[in-house]
Formats: C-alpha cells, structure tokens, sequence
C-alpha cells in the first residue's frame, strides 16, 4: 500500500478543482449580469434590432395623425363655408321680408327701415350684408388653427 496518489486520483482531484473553479466563476458572472440587468453585447444587439422598428412605429403615428389633422383641417374649413353660406342665406332672407313688407306701402324715399327700425340705404344694407358674412367667416377661420392642433395632439396621443 501506497501513500502516494496514483495518476487516476490525480487527475480526478484536479477536475474536481477546476470544475469547481468554474462554477464560482460562472456565478460571478451571472452575479455581474444580474446587477446590470444585461449583457453588455446583446443590449447593443437589442437595441440595434429596435431602434429601427422604433422609428418605423413613430413614423407610422405621425403619418396617421398628420392625416387626421388635415381632414379636421377639411372640416373646420367646410365648417366655415356652412357658416359663411347661412350668414349669408339668412341675411337674404331678411332682406326679402323687409322688401315685401315694404312693398305692401307704397314708399317714394329711396331710404327703407328695416326690421330693427334702422334707416339705410339699398346699397348700405348691401354693404352690411357683406361686412356681417365676412365677419362670420373671419370668426369661424380663427378657430381653424386650434381644432387642427387639438386633433393632431389627440390622435397622435391615442395612436401610442
């Protein structure tokens, strides 16, 4: 019997050794991921895969709520057309009432009065007409430049 190890139990003790030697080091790098929360070279890779992707879903998103601007932008415009065209429609109306009530008297001033009791003249009237429909349309435009941001903002939010 010999005191001396054999080869065999040499060779074994050494694998023991550096197996062990692996496992403390595979720990410490799975110690040093976890504190990191990654890897180093697949965060460049993830990141290189998404950005593009990224970009893509936010260009997608502008695209859509630019689009959707414009047809509020379409509304808000036909808006004020509707309301130029019933301004307009309205004041006709007027005018026509009064000219028939004033034909049912007989009148030699080319000054008429109107519903309101005011005295003007045939083109005065014409001139009012105009300055109250373009108001309406001026009142009506100023609104056009918030409802298209509102919109933008909104659908641009909800599209995330």
């Amino acid at each position: 019997m010999s005191s001396v190890p054999g080869p065999d139990t040499t060779m074994a003790a050494e694998n023991a050794r550096l197996r062990a030697r692996i496992e403390a080091l595979e720990a410490e790098l799975a110690a040093t991921r976890t504190l990191e929360g990654r890897e180093p070279r697949s965060e460049y890779e993830r990141l290189r895969r998404d950005i593009p992707t990224q970009v893509a879903d936010e260009g997608t998103r502008v695209v859509k709520a630019l689009a959707q601007a414009l047809a509020e932008q379409l509304r808000a415009t036909a808006d004020v057309v509707s309301a130029v065209a019933d301004e307009a429609f309205r004041r006709r109306e007027e005018r026509a009432a009064d000219e028939r009530d004033t034909t049912d008297r007989p009148s030699t001033s080319p000054v008429a009065e109107d519903q309101r009791g005011t005295r003007t003249t045939r083109s005065g009237r014409t001139a009012e007409d105009l300055s109250a429909v373009i108001n309406t349309g001026i009142e009506r435009a100023v609104e056009i430049p918030r409802r298209v941001i509102e919109r933008l903002s909104d659908a641009y939010r909800k599209s995330r």
